[in-house]
């Protein structure tokens, strides 16, 4: 999700309500709202640490369902939306960058 957006502001419910991250058990989205408006350093920061748990449970459960040999199907077309998801996001980051390209030294 993209806590930047006015959606946001007064939602006070954890970025992920399963996540068991340090963001998740202590912020709320619409505090991480706040410092991403306000241009915050900490802003990035929470939501490293939210991502990095997020993607480090997704492991977890692809490796395991990789162990147990279930569903490989399963696991295959979730590592080809991962890398897809992972496309679109860095073409819009590429995308959003290039207005701020003259400012960057």
């Amino acid at each position: 999700i993209k806590l930047s957006s006015g959606q946001y502001k007064d939602d006070f419910r954890p970025i992920d309500a399963n996540c068991s991250c340090w963001t998740c058990k202590h912020s709320t989205r619409a505090f991480v709202h706040h410092l991403f408006k306000a241009h915050e350093p900490s802003a990035q920061t929470l939501a490293s640490i939210h991502n990095i748990q997020a993607m480090m449970d997704k492991m977890k459960r692809l490796r395991q369902q990789i162990l147990d040999d279930k569903s490989s199907q399963c696991a295959l077309m979730y590592i080809d939306d991962l890398y897809m998801s992972s496309q679109k996001q860095n073409s819009a980051q590429a995308f959003d960058s290039s207005a701020f390209s003259d400012k960057i030294e």
